[in-house]
């Protein structure tokens, strides 16, 4: 049986070897290119973390979103709410104030946000200050149970393309 193989094999000519072994090497580079592919996408996904400032640790009450991935995040909407009640699309500072409004019902706080009106771009390892309280006197634990009412929902994107959602999580 084996003495009939290496027959069948001997009796192969050249040029059909040189084409099987050809047609071999083009399905094991079109398998690499995919894998390479979605290993890449994979590899710079955008992952966010959202942190919230204490004074007494950052010299400021606020909160920032850090892109953990290894790609760039492409934030396309930024969503607030309040006491896990939705305020709106963070495009103007009438959301801010809105929403912080109805947190801090007793006095007015001075505060700096970001406005996203278009698209917003978080490198690798960066942070972006989302809200600010510069010159708050409100006691710590007060402020900590207040930032704890604040979430955010974020509409983003990879540098592929691929839609992602996450939500800011205590």
């Amino acid at each position: 049986m084996i003495g009939e193989f290496w027959l069948f094999l001997k009796g192969i000519e050249r040029e059909t070897w040189a084409i099987f072994i050809a047609a071999l090497a083009i399905i094991s580079t079109v398998w690499q290119g995919y894998i390479a592919r979605r290993h890449n996408r994979l590899s710079v996904k955008p992952l966010l973390g959202f942190h919230y400032k204490l004074k007494s640790v950052n010299g400021y009450y606020g909160i920032d979103i850090e892109n953990r991935g290894l790609g760039a995040a492409i934030i396309n909407k930024l969503y607030l709410y309040v006491g896990g009640k939705f305020i709106g699309h963070v495009n103007s500072e009438k959301v801010w104030t809105t929403g912080l409004t109805s947190l801090f019902s007793d006095s007015v706080v001075q505060f700096s946000c970001k406005k996203l009106t278009g698209k917003c771009t978080i490198k690798e390892g960066e942070s972006l200050n989302i809200l600010k309280f510069p010159d708050c006197n409100r006691s710590e634990k007060e402020m900590a149970s207040k930032l704890e009412l604040i979430e955010f929902e974020v509409k983003l994107e990879s540098i592929y393309g691929e839609k992602f959602t996450e939500h800011s999580s205590k």
